[in-house]
């Protein structure tokens, strides 16, 4: 069948955007996949992810290892690398494979890429580098096919176990029990890359072997994320600062001050931010960081998220999210009460838009003051700080209020090669509409 001419279009196109996108990419994060085969027993991976063609890095061989440059799905380069492997043998024999799992429901689980494999009896490490978003999501399958071994080991990404995978995550998984025979991989929902922007997978064997086969990486929808551990002490602390009035009457101050304590805390397996505080029922206060800037262009904020307890549960504290934008600080209309009982801490969550309606004005120079809902949309600039405003509710003002698990979710804007290969794709069903006058098939 002759190639509709819109096809080969995108084609060239598509190769056109690889080469200038990384030039262009120094503004932002790749947000597409990365499809990683361990060994090129079976040749390069090929086949379908979600019905779509898609490119693998394969990594042919570790005698001697070569720093491999990794692309993503589209098969443009991310300027991330597999820059260290050490510790593997590669598995050429064919009856030492991973088998070709192929399951629908795993769509990444392509055979070609699952069915060879690097086996390691000691320490077995993998070393991402040039990581440069502020979290990642790791799968790994590991399989053994046809072993009576159960092959286990424990599998870690900077040092920690997964989050699921066999019955206790990565800890003792086996490579022919869960994964071979239930088809079960691992999965670490959200990984930090370390001080030099890695990140590291180590496989340490506990009966026998322990097998990588394939890995997918990718950005994690969380940008930002703060439970204040390791930083007890009044504020600031953790780039987060507050601020209060107690009564209608009284002066803004900074906290801790005046009596009030503002602090970072630790109880009950929980550290958070605490504010303990006496006034009226207007005493409100705000707490707010400037530790990440988001620029719309490079991070398009769905929503913020927060734990939540408070004491006085008679009238409840009422909190509102805020931003920092252009100098002018602004509350969401919408309030979030904590109705779960003094000691229960309860999630929060507010889905971010910029739609008329649901921010207010807010000042907190002389007086905290939250103004009428805006009739024009949130500004599209960056949001240069962010945090939560509280309000009392309560003759006898609060006693305390406690947040931590502060979380900021984005989607990582695509970057030209994406974006590109997006708009194209309308030149494609356009363009390659089937033609039935004077033509021909082959």
């Amino acid at each position: 069948m002759a190639i509709c001419r819109a096809a080969r279009i995108v084609f060239l196109l598509s190769v056109i955007s690889c080469v200038v996108a990384p030039a262009m990419r120094a503004t932002g994060v790749d947000a597409s996949p990365i499809y990683v085969d361990f060994g090129d027993y079976t040749g390069a991976a090929a086949g379908l992810v979600d019905g779509t063609p898609v490119t693998w890095n394969v990594v042919p061989t570790i005698n001697p290892f070569i720093p491999l440059a990794l692309r993503n799905s589209s098969g443009c380069n991310t300027g991330i690398e597999i820059s260290q492997m050490t510790g593997f043998a590669t598995n050429y024999d064919d009856t030492l494979d991973g088998g070709a799992w192929n399951v629908p429901s795993i769509s990444w689980s392509v055979g070609s890429a699952t069915a060879d494999s690097f086996a390691t009896s000691g320490t077995g490490t993998v070393v991402f580098s040039n990581l440069s978003a502020p979290y990642y999501r790791v799968e790994l399958i590991s399989s053994r096919a046809d072993s009576g071994a159960n092959r286990v080991a424990n599998y870690l990404v900077n040092d920690t176990y997964a989050d699921s995978g066999g019955p206790t995550g990565s800890q003792n998984f086996s490579a022919s029990i869960h994964g071979w025979g239930n088809k079960l991989f691992m999965t670490w929902e959200l990984v930090q890359p370390d001080a030099n922007g890695q990140l590291t997978l180590n496989v340490i064997p506990t009966v026998e072997w322990g097998y990588v086969n394939a890995l997918k990486l990718q950005v994690a929808d969380e940008v930002y994320i703060e439970d204040f551990s390791g930083s007890i002490g009044n504020l600031p602390r953790k780039g987060w600062a507050g601020k209060a009035q107690l009564t209608a009457s009284s002066s803004v101050i900074n906290l801790p001050g005046g009596g009030m304590e503002a602090r970072i805390a630790e109880a009950g397996g929980y550290t958070y931010l605490y504010g303990n505080f006496a006034g009226d029922e207007t005493a409100q206060a705000v707490f707010y960081t400037d530790a990440f800037p988001m620029d719309p262009a490079l991070f398009d904020v769905t929503s913020f998220s927060w734990l939540m307890r408070n004491q006085n549960q008679a009238t409840p504290i009422s909190g509102r999210v805020v931003v920092e934008i252009d100098g002018q600080w602004y509350a969401t209309t919408e309030t979030f009460v904590h109705t779960a009982g003094a000691n229960t801490w309860a999630p929060q969550e507010f889905d971010f838009d910029r739609l008329p309606g649901t921010w207010s004005h807010l000042t907190f120079d002389s007086v905290i003051e939250v103004g009428s809902p805006l009739t024009y949309e949130l500004p599209e600039d960056t949001i240069t700080r962010f945090g939560l405003h509280f309000q009392a509710n309560h003759p006898d003002g609060w006693r305390a209020v406690r947040f931590t698990d502060f979380t900021v979710k984005a989607v990582i804007v695509p970057e030209p090669t994406t974006w590109m290969l997006l708009i194209l794709s309308g030149v494609v069903a356009a363009g390659c509409r089937p033609r039935y006058r004077n033509s021909r098939r082959v």
